[in-house]
């Protein structure tokens, strides 16, 4: 098999596997959770969470989601593809393609999961005020769930090549550097402000060609850390 033809073989199957493991996670949490706010939402004061759209609501659970199968992937794919012949290179390359294959994936589900509960509380004339996004608005949310999803994977990825590569002390390392990373995926995205070198930053400071330009950087960084450190990394028995 050619490398090419490879490396594109190994990012398909990875991409179904973790698609499989996440069947459960779009049922529970974006048919199942989403539907029992809406039914409780009254006893429960959970108005502002039942008004946000389901991508809205989706965001924050997908990311830790992403992050925990970003945790998952050294030991489950690297360790069984690189006894099996499988060079690290293409580990990482059908790494990547697959994580944005994913991203895209879910944010395809979810945004026509939010398409059809608009109808359905339209249809079945439901007493729900879900917040109206604008063209812009939601251009915007899409743009930043994709990469949040990516984003979120990488820093999931980094952290447990820093226990398999290393040891947990310095694992315990990674994970402080990973805490920084996600702080500032964060507040690329406007859900929380950051102070450096004793400057405020906040979402209002970062323009949405700003937010792109600055999550790119972010997930090259991260991509470019965890192919070095996965190049010569040593496979466990």
């Amino acid at each position: 098999m050619q490398t090419a033809s490879r490396y594109q073989e190994v990012a398909r199957r990875m991409f179904v596997e973790q698609l499989k493991w996440s069947i459960w996670f779009i049922v529970i949490a974006g048919v199942f959770v989403r539907g029992g706010l809406f039914v409780m939402a009254g006893s429960l004061n959970v108005d502002d969470v039942v008004t946000m759209s389901l991508l809205e609501f989706m965001l924050d659970a997908s990311k830790i989601y992403m992050l925990v199968i970003g945790i998952l992937s050294v030991y489950v794919f690297m360790n069984y593809l690189v006894r099996n012949g499988i060079t690290r290179r293409d580990y990482f390359l059908s790494t990547v393609i697959s994580t944005v294959g994913l991203a895209v994936t879910f944010l395809i589900i979810f945004s026509l999961l939010t398409i059809i509960e608009m109808v359905i509380i339209n249809v079945a004339s439901i007493n729900v005020d879900i917040n109206t996004l604008t063209v812009m608005s939601a251009a915007t949310l899409n743009i930043q769930f994709f990469f949040a999803l990516v984003l979120y994977f990488s820093i999931g990825w980094f952290i447990t090549i820093g226990f398999y590569r290393y040891n947990w002390m310095v694992g315990l390392g990674f994970i402080l550097l990973a805490i920084g990373a996600t702080s500032l995926t964060d507040m690329i995205w406007g859900q929380e402000g950051m102070v450096l070198f004793g400057f405020q930053f906040t979402s209002g400071d970062m323009t949405l060609i700003l937010s792109i330009l600055s999550s790119l950087i972010l997930t090259a960084i991260l991509w470019g850390i965890n192919r070095r450190l996965t190049r010569d990394i040593n496979i466990k028995l």
